[in-house]
């Protein structure tokens, strides 16, 4: 019967009369703190249950029990309780032996350190009938009012706290713990403690067993509300914005359509001014006279530009919209350089410019979109005649660097002209834009033309660099890909397209036109 010493009077004791303790020995006043004033000023049942929480009832019909009972201190004693009827005196005495070795703080220290960083809500409830025996502040603050205190909660069953704990799924799932004495962890349960609260909590319980039966149970909260509802927030966000992008995809592509239709239209009535002017030209030469042709000029010109206009809204319309189409073949990199850049060499002149070409290597074969290129290479070196002044050099230079390791044929277009500063260069790739626009009538545009040719260039898997300093000019390099020869041969053998650059091509001539008509000369 519990463990004995030999003068059992030795053993803590309280001698119990008609409710009301009439003695108490020094050994159960030094396991418990209190002073013997304390214990006999207040009922028995009361002393039991309010000071020292014993989580038994004292009237119980066994030999012994085991139970818990706390200090004055508030710290929690694992017991054996004997109960014994003194008859003839109508006295009861309890004889109460700490289990050795059964203090919580000293055989879980690691735990006590966890308890006391304050950091997560850890509480120590007993088994089976899941009373607070320990807990930090954390925790405390978790539990229902009242219960935020240790002179409140500790002593207290979770069902005496929590309402319709009793028989809930919750508590059937800490028996069932105990049961198989293993862990749970609940993430994220809405209304832990109170079936109304609007708190997220994630929670985990651990069995703690001695010599194969469970003991304790360690519970761990944590408030994440804030998780969750930031989550339920940025989720929130994220659909509006996602239904916004979707009104924004659709009323961009209800402009992309506009532009598309309004820029055909702009072709109709520019198709009519061709046409009369080539008629005019021919059935009235004769009676052109300087001052006539003169007039003519500047309307080509302007229709020349209002066709480039158009050109690049279309084309830049169908290429965010996805539906650009390529025309691959294979061509000779090389020679269609060399004649795009002969092509413009009038205009060059004109200007006072000088124009040179070089090149690294002979011949080089590559597989790409001809008209394309052309429209790439043609905007670039219109761009390189506005900016640069008369007496300078363009230079249009064809090499092979490694980028990534793979090679690429580089096609660069150089000038000796007014440069750009280093804060707009990250810009000039986008639309509209320009540099300058005190400059617009040296050299007219809209700022689509470098905007067109990165998304050009972008639909060829190329890339495209830019080199400037003001006052010394820019370099702008387009980077293609190389496609192994063999493969190249296959793509040759099954193409039947007919090469579109030929010497004396009236089609580039016209396209080099339309390019350079923004150029006052």
């Amino acid at each position: 019967m519990g463990n004995y010493v030999k003068n059992r009077d030795e053993i803590p004791n309280i001698l119990v009369k008609e409710d009301r303790i009439n003695k108490v020995n020094n050994a159960f006043l030094d396991l418990t703190y209190f002073m013997i004033e304390d214990l006999l000023k207040i009922p028995f049942h009361k002393v039991w249950k309010e000071l020292l929480r014993i989580n038994v009832n004292p009237y119980f019909n066994e030999d012994q029990r085991e139970a818990f009972l706390f200090t004055k201190t508030l710290e929690s004693r694992r017991v054996i309780i004997e109960r014994f009827e003194c008859y003839g005196t109508n006295e009861t005495k309890y004889y109460i032996t700490e289990v050795s070795n059964s203090r919580f703080e000293y055989k879980n220290q690691f735990l006590e350190r966890i308890i006391h960083d304050n950091i997560t809500g850890v509480g120590i409830l007993t088994v089976p009938d899941f009373m607070i025996v320990n807990a930090n502040q954390t925790y405390l603050d978790y539990l229902p009012y009242p219960y935020n205190s240790k002179e409140l909660a500790y002593g207290k069953r979770i069902k005496d706290i929590v309402e319709d704990f009793e028989g809930s799924c919750g508590e059937n799932k800490l028996i069932d713990l105990v049961k198989n004495n293993q862990a749970l962890y609940v993430k994220e349960r809405q209304g832990l403690f109170i079936l109304d609260d609007d708190r997220y909590w994630d929670s985990t319980i651990i069995p703690i067993s001695e010599n194969g039966k469970v003991i304790y149970i360690i519970s761990m909260l944590n408030d994440v509300t804030d998780r969750v509802v930031n989550r339920e927030y940025i989720t929130k966000q994220s659909e509006r914005i996602d239904e916004q992008n979707k009104k924004l995809e659709e009323s961009m592509r209800l402009k992309d359509e506009f532009i598309y239709l309004i820029t055909h239209e702009f072709r109709t009535p520019m198709a009519v001014i061709n046409g009369v002017l080539q008629v005019i030209e021919l059935m009235h030469k004769d009676e052109i006279t300087a001052s006539m042709e003169k007039y003519i000029n500047i309307i080509k010109q302007n229709n020349n530009r209002q066709h480039r206009l158009v050109n690049n809204l279309i084309d830049i319309t169908k290429i965010n919209s996805g539906n650009i189409k390529l025309n691959m073949g294979v061509f000779d990199i090389v020679y269609i350089t060399r004649l795009i850049t002969n092509s413009v060499e009038i205009y060059v002149k004109q200007k006072g410019i000088n124009i040179r070409f070089e090149s690294d290597i002979v011949q080089k074969i590559i597989y790409l979109d001809g008209e394309k290129y052309e429209r790439i290479l043609l905007n670039l070196l219109a761009n390189a005649l506005k900016f640069t002044p008369r007496g300078k050099t363009i230079t249009i230079s064809i090499f092979i660097k490694q980028q990534n390791l793979e090679d690429m044929i580089c096609i660069s277009v150089k000038d000796e002209g007014v440069g750009i500063p280093k804060d707009r260069q990250d810009h000039i790739f986008e639309c509209f834009g320009q540099v300058d626009t005190s400059l617009s009538r040296q050299a007219e545009g809209t700022g689509l033309g470098l905007y067109l040719v990165k998304l050009l260039v972008d639909t060829l898997n190329g890339d495209i660099l830019l080199e400037s300093d003001v006052g010394q000019g820019s370099t702008f390099t387009i980077m293609l890909p190389i496609i192994n020869e063999q493969i190249l041969d296959e793509i040759a053998i099954s193409s039947e397209k007919t090469d579109i650059f030929k010497e004396n091509n009236e089609r580039l001539n016209k396209s080099v036109a339309i390019e350079f008509a923004d150029i006052y000369f």
